[in-house]
């Protein structure tokens, strides 16, 4: 039987059960945020409730000894370690977690205690939200070659997408190379580290000091340093010191003690090193340069890494569903509407909350729904980074007696706005897991810019021009706007028992147009591939595309069988002078 690895929510890199070195011991000691709760379908369950009244509780620490197994137990008791004299494990601390199924209406996600910690620390003076934590972690998906959640990004270069043989937008994470030198240091203690604490002994002696030098017809010579050290301070560190080039009013920045110091602040570049959080003088300049990517000791250079993934957790961390403002109720004069829905893959939920092969896409928790108000002035969309990813998470309807309807999550000082009183529809850029960017069409047609990033992200227009929609119509784009149709010259369609792509090759100087292909799949040897010539140059263009589709119905049937898996095509040609 195969073992049973999981990875840290947070740093991604495995909790290992077979480590035996003094130094690796930190990866296999860990956290469980965990939730207990009774469910409708089953009254009985509300016994599994342990003492808490909102059900969200942070584990102990505990040491994964099991993978054979793939047992893992920690004490409820957040101040319990597994090595406590007084700690001794009952046979309800076992808990499931990641994509084991929960057991008695108990699961939870896994972290190792360094992350957690050091997630502590990124957040103080606030606590940890858990239950919003725990929400994040239910709504990601676990690829199948991952061992841990996908956020949509790549855990800092330790894992890899696979975008090759599958679309961008996909997230099909590959296995992590364990070759790699960010793997080798992501197995550093990211906690504790003897090797930083020479660096933060080092005193302040002699400080030099850089005098400003005026220069004609420089504006910021003329302000008092106090206002130039701020200015420098709120900047990004390169940006700071390109600037004392632009004006010599910053040369003293080089020398300033107040604003080195201030990058090892929580928001600034140094905001990992937080040991020097204290009212110690110091050497600032000097632990700036001990602390570059290239003079860090490995276990620095892994807090670095996970630092800037905690960062992108902690953006998600403040969204809250306004579920106190009550939304009002749809007009009864659109009862009878036919409602169209565009959606990412959303995967279904059984009775007990778990998600089935929840490798992919998105889940379903809850629903909002609300009218578009006939006094609209304005519509905001805010647009929050998930990983590397940007998604639409919330909108607000406006109206100019500020009656506002809120539906979503919405990202206050991230919202985007557009001036519409009439509303015909939108475009959308979707993503298996959201929407990526929105356009809104207005009076006249008028269609505005795009709010989000649709770059590398399929587009759909279903929802445009709603006043009436009867049919649908299906269009086959082979290439931006059909000015490349007379380049092309060959069609090939990959198979391997069903259709895995169709690539269409042109004969064009512009590089990026030689080769487009719709579908993505390894070749392998038992792949086969037919080719149909075309003779776009000499005038012979496609004429009509038919299509065969596959449909199934009933509930344990995969998804694109119920909406129309593509299994065979026709092309026809025309010859044109």
């Amino acid at each position: 039987m195969s073992p049973v690895i999981f990875g840290c929510i947070v740093c991604g890199h495995a909790i290992y059960g077979y480590e035996t070195s003094a130094e690796g011991s930190w990866l296999r000691e860990f956290r469980a945020s965990r939730v207990f709760q009774a469910y409708d379908k089953d009254p009985k369950l509300i016994l599994s409730v342990y003492s808490s009244p909102e059900g969200i509780f942070i584990s102990g620490v505990g040491r994964y000894n099991d993978p054979d197994g793939g047992t893992w137990i920690a004490r409820f008791d957040p101040a319990m370690r597994w090595d406590d004299q007084d700690c001794v494990f009952q046979a309800g601390d076992e808990l499931p977690v990641m994509r084991q199924r929960p057991e008695n209406n108990r699961h939870g996600f896994v972290l190792h205690d360094a992350c957690w910690r050091l997630l502590q620390k990124a957040l103080e003076p606030e606590k940890v939200p858990l239950e919003r934590l725990l929400k994040i972690c239910r709504s990601l998906p676990f690829p199948l070659r991952g061992i841990s959640v996908c956020w949509s990004h790549d855990y800092g270069d330790l894992t890899a997408f696979d975008d090759q043989h599958h679309y961008p937008w996909e997230d099909q994470l590959m296995e992590q190379s364990s070759g790699s030198e960010i793997y080798q240091y992501a197995r550093e203690n990211l906690y504790d580290m003897p090797e930083i604490s020479e660096p933060l002994k080092m005193r302040l002696e002699n400080p030099p000091h850089l005098f400003a030098k005026t220069q004609t017809g420089d504006c910021f010579s003329t302000l008092p340093w106090e206002i130039l050290e701020a200015i420098a301070i709120n900047l990004p560190t390169g940006d700071a010191l390109v600037l004392r080039r632009a004006s010599r009013a910053f040369l003293p920045v080089l020398t300033s003690q107040i604003f080195w110091a201030s990058q090892f602040q929580p928001g600034h570049e140094r905001e990992y090193v937080f040991e020097k959080r204290n009212k110690e003088q110091r050497d600032w300049i000097s632990l700036y340069r001990r602390t570059s990517y290239a003079h860090s000791p490995p276990g620095l250079k892994n807090r670095r890494r996970v630092g800037g993934l905690i960062r992108k957790l902690i953006i998600l961390l403040p969204l809250r569903l306004d579920e106190c403002c009550e939304l009002p109720p749809i007009p009864s004069s659109v009862d009878g509407l036919k409602w169209i829905e565009v959606a990412g893959d959303i995967k279904r939920t059984t009775g007990s909350g778990h998600c089935e092969y929840f490798n992919e896409g998105c889940r379903l928790f809850q629903k909002q729904c609300g009218p578009i108000p006939g006094d609209l002035s304005k519509i905001s969309f805010s647009i929050v980074a998930a990983g590397d990813v940007t998604y639409i998470t919330g909108i607000r309807l406006m109206t100019s007696d500020d009656a506002d309807i809120r539906l979503g999550y919405l990202a206050e000082g991230n919202e985007t706005f557009v001036e519409v009183t009439v509303v015909k529809g939108f475009v959308l850029a979707m993503g298996p897991r959201g929407i990526r960017a929105i356009q809104v069409i207005g009076v006249n047609e008028h269609t505005s810019e795009w709010f989000g990033c649709p770059t590398e992200s399929p587009v759909t227009e279903r929802l445009a021009g709603c006043e009436s929609i009867s049919a649908l119509e299906v269009g086959f784009d082979v290439s931006p706007g059909g000015i490349y149709l007379r380049s092309l010259t060959e069609v090939s369609v990959t198979r391997l028992g069903d259709l895995c792509d169709i690539e269409f090759r042109y004969d064009t100087e512009d590089t990026s147009m030689k080769t487009r292909t719709l579908g993505r799949r390894n070749i392998t040897e038992f792949s086969r591939i037919i080719r149909f010539p075309i003779d776009g140059p000499g005038g012979e263009l496609i004429q009509t595309v038919d299509v065969s589709i596959e449909r199934a119905a009933g509930e344990r049937v995969y998804s694109f069988y119920r909406h129309g898996k593509l299994s065979s095509f026709r092309v026809s040609k025309v010859q044109y002078d």
